[in-house]
C-alpha cells in the first residue's frame, strides 16, 4: 500500500516531532501524522510508524495463546 503524502512540498515529519504531536492528541492514519483536531501535520517513514507504535503499545500474551497489543 502506496503511503498517503500530503500535498503541501511533500512534508516529511522527524520522530521527535511527531513524538510531541501525539502526547498532543495527534494520531497516525496511513502514514500520515495528524493533530488532535485530524489536520494532516506531515508525512512518517514506515519505519517511524513502526517504532512509534512499539513504544507506544502493551503487548499482553493469554494462556490461550492470545497476543493483544495496545
Amino acid at each position: 500500500m502506496q503511503p498517503v503524502l500530503l500535498e503541501e512540498n511533500n512534508i516529511m515529519t522527524t520522530q521527535r516531532e511527531a513524538v510531541k504531536a501525539l502526547n498532543n492528541g495527534g494520531r497516525i492514519q496511513n502514514n500520515l501524522l495528524l493533530d488532535g483536531e485530524g489536520k494532516p501535520i506531515g508525512n512518517l517513514k514506515q519505519k517511524q510508524v513502526d517504532a512509534l507504535m512499539l513504544k507506544r503499545s502493551s503487548v499482553s500474551f493469554g494462556y490461550d495463546g492470545t497476543v493483544t497489543i495496545r
